[in-house]
């Protein structure tokens, strides 16, 4: 989960576990480039219903977002030349590329900069009272794989 305003209200992080780099996936004859917001005004940008995008983004009224459900909806899209860009954690993008695109894969290309990049944490209610103890015994679990390269092995097994 993202750490938000409102989210940090209610719950108790723990430590970060994960990065997500938001990017961009244009269709692969696109000769689109993307420094800055000022970059998207003007076209059509897929994004997916319920996610946590960076708030100037979502905010600016002069980029036209599609949500989709899914991110292979929004691939899809890109591919047929309906969308101009698909945003995307690109872990995700990479496994769905994969996975549901199959021999499509060069149809794609990930834009360089990134939309924006976010720590993952897990997160617990406050009010639950075994929150605290929780959070605390996935922050050890996590240094303890983190220290004996288990979790190096975990991500590179799952890297696309």
């Amino acid at each position: 989960m993202w750490k938000t305003d409102a989210r940090q209200k209610k719950l108790l992080y723990s430590n970060a576990y994960l990065t997500n780099n938001i990017v961009l996936v244009a269709h692969a004859n696109s000769h689109m480039k993307f420094d800055s917001l000022a970059d998207l005004q003007g076209l059509l940008v897929g994004v997916l219903k319920d996610y946590e995008y960076d708030e100037k983004f979502m905010k600016n009224p002069r980029i036209l977002k599609f949500q989709a459900n899914r991110l292979t909806q929004n691939l899809i899209a890109v591919q047929q030349g309906k969308l101009d860009v698909a945003v995307a954690d690109k872990r995700l993008a990479l496994y769905e590329l994969k996975h549901f695109m199959g021999n499509n894969r060069a149809d794609f290309q990930f834009l360089p900069n990134p939309l924006s990049s976010r720590k993952l944490y897990i997160a617990a209610p406050k009010e639950n009272s075994g929150s605290k103890a929780l959070i605390s015994k996935f922050n050890k679990g996590l240094a303890a794989i983190k220290k004996d390269g288990t979790y190096q092995k975990i991500i590179n097994g799952y890297t696309f």
